[in-house]
C-alpha cells in the first residue's frame, strides 16, 4: 500500500510493506503525518540534508576502509623517518 503524505510539490510516498520499511522508518513516517503540510516539507528538506550528509559519510568511511593498509603504512613509515632524523616541518607556505 502506497501513501501519499501531503498535497505539496515534494509529494513523499512511503510504501508501508513491512518488507522493505523499517520501524524506524514507518515511525519517521508516522510522526511526519501528523504535522501540518507547510511543516512536512520543511522536515523533509532537513531530512533530505541529513541523508546527503549521511551518504558522504558512507563514501569516505567505505575510502578509507579500501585505503586503510596503505595509510598504516604510510604513518609506519613516517614514524621510522621521524626516529631516524630524516623527517622536516612541513612548510604550509609552499603547498
Amino acid at each position: 500500500m502506497t501513501q501519499q503524505i501531503g498535497s505539496v510539490a515534494l509529494r513523499i510516498q512511503l510504501c508501508y510493506n513491512a518488507a522493505t520499511m523499517s520501524k524506524a522508518t514507518e515511525t519517521a513516517a508516522k510522526m511526519l503525518e501528523s504535522l501540518p503540510e507547510p511543516v512536512q516539507e520543511r522536515v523533509v528538506e532537513e531530512l533530505r540534508t541529513l541523508v546527503e550528509d549521511a551518504r558522504d559519510e558512507a563514501k569516505w568511511d567505505d575510502l578509507v576502509a579500501k585505503k586503510k593498509d596503505g595509510l598504516v603504512a604510510a604513518a609506519r613509515k613516517a614514524r621510522k623517518d621521524i626516529a631516524r632524523g630524516k623527517a622536516t616541518d612541513m612548510d604550509f607556505d609552499k603547498l
